[in-house]
């Protein structure tokens, strides 16, 4: 059986990207893509300094990532 810290830091691993996604879309929707830094989406998002790098290799490898997210989030609208 799991304890309850492996579940908690299983839950944390998965939560962290989706956090750090949300937090993005909104940051660059605010201030755009050039004017916001990683320092505050990881802020906004509530979640370590290093969490950006360590789920998506930098910024960019996070601007893909929500691009992605917002392709599979119209995809699932549209085919339902």
């Amino acid at each position: 059986m799991q304890s309850q810290a492996k579940r908690t830091r299983k839950s944390n691993e998965t939560a962290t990207p989706a956090q750090l996604i949300n937090a993005a879309i909104l940051q660059f929707g605010l201030k755009g893509f050039a004017q916001t830094s990683t320092r505050e989406i990881e802020a906004v998002a509530g979640v370590n300094i290093a969490g950006i790098a360590y789920h998506f290799g930098g910024k960019d490898g996070l601007r893909k990532a929500c691009g992605l997210f917002i392709v599979d989030q119209m995809r699932q609208t549209i085919i339902g």
